[in-house]
């Protein structure tokens, strides 16, 4: 199993992804927050547009 020790590429891929939504019009709500141990990233995604 490879272990990847630098998140930074995911957390990219997570903000470049919901920039493309916001493109599309979605009202979509990123709340990141790190602690010690975390990275936290909470998505709110409206059901309808």
């Amino acid at each position: 199993m490879k272990v990847i020790r630098d998140v930074r590429i995911f957390i990219n891929t997570i903000n470049n992804v919901v920039g493309e939504m916001k493109k599309t019009g979605l009202k979509i709500k990123v709340k990141q927050e790190q602690d010690e141990e975390y990275i936290h990233i909470n998505l709110r995604i409206p059901k309808k547009r």
